[in-house]
């Protein structure tokens, strides 16, 4: 990895070095010193030799002696403090440049086995269900730009046979249409990139929710469940003051538990004054006690009636 300082100089910190290695070539390439740090320049070691230089040799000497001293304060500068040891106590910018090139771009064989696993990559990518098209062109362009960092050569037109190839089934219709209406040897990239984008845009436009949004859901339905046992337990002992009682119209208990409910009824929720089977009783009571009285007066005016005759 390697981050951006103000001052615009990349700090190398152990990861993606073709990354960094090519910042850095066109920082030294933008102040003349790139041919210091490939190319380097032979050091004057004795006093002797350089009584024995020419003039203007001397004098090209000491520019190189500088050139390579800002080199090489950029290349200080441009690693982390847990890779500085590596170039530690090195006073030329090409041999500090070759150590750290040695040892993280590594030997022709290590790069030949690096390349072999990232060609491997690009042929076995596949998008995911959930991926958006821009979240797998970014995905895909990392494995390509790396590719290209070890110095094999990738052809547009195999990046695009790739990802038409990668795509998920949802994108089926419109990779058949692309693959008979166009040339994919002539076929650019933005283009390509441009049509899946829209065509993603058209079909989340028709569908209620995008696809990522319902497997978000899902996850979250879950967690949900997860969660609901422990504030059931939390929520326990405020239950009690959130009941409220239909008989008695008081909050505490429900009506299952009040004191004042009728116990004759098989519908216990309600009080003996409320209840309508007890109001039934007491009605179809009144009724027969009328009726008794009704009965009885008749029978009285009849007895008077037989007496008088």
């Amino acid at each position: 990895m390697f981050v951006n300082t103000p001052s615009q100089i990349p700090i190398f910190e152990g990861e993606l070095y073709e990354y960094w290695s090519e910042q850095m070539e066109t920082i030294f390439i933008a102040q003349d010193l790139w041919e210091i740090v490939q190319e380097g320049y032979d050091e004057v070691k004795t006093e002797e030799e350089s009584c024995k230089m020419s003039e203007a040799k001397f004098k090209q000497y000491k520019v190189n002696v500088r050139r390579n001293a800002n080199a090489l304060r950029i290349i200080q500068q441009a690693v982390s403090k847990a890779i500085y040891p590596r170039i530690f106590g090195i006073r030329n910018a090409k041999k500090a440049w070759e150590v750290l090139h040695n040892e993280f771009q590594g030997n022709h064989r290590a790069i030949s086995i690096k390349c072999q696993n990232l060609w491997r990559d690009f042929d076995h990518l596949s998008m995911k269900e959930t991926e958006s098209i821009k979240d797998f062109h970014s995905r895909t362009t990392e494995i390509v730009d790396q590719i290209k960092a070890t110095g094999d050569i990738m052809e547009e037109r195999k990046i695009v046979e790739r990802i038409l190839r990668s795509l998920s089934p949802k994108f089926e219709h419109i990779v058949a249409v692309i693959e008979e209406t166009k040339d994919l040897s002539k076929l650019p990239m933005t283009e390509l990139m441009g049509s899946l984008v829209a065509h993603e845009q058209r079909m989340r436009k028709f569908t209620d929710q995008p696809l990522e949004q319902v497997f978000q859901s899902t996850i979250n339905m879950a967690e949900a469940k997860t969660t609901k046992p422990e504030q059931d337990r939390r929520g326990r002992s405020n239950d009690n003051y959130n009941r409220y009682c239909i008989i008695c119209q008081k909050t505490g208990h429900t009506g299952k538990f009040c004191k004042f409910k009728w116990q004759r009824c098989r519908n216990p929720n309600h009080s003996q004054k409320d209840c309508w089977f007890q109001k039934k009783q007491e009605d179809d009571q009144e009724d027969e006690e009328a009726n008794f009285t009704q009965e009885e007066e008749i029978d009285h005016i009849s007895l008077s009636c037989v007496k008088g005759d």
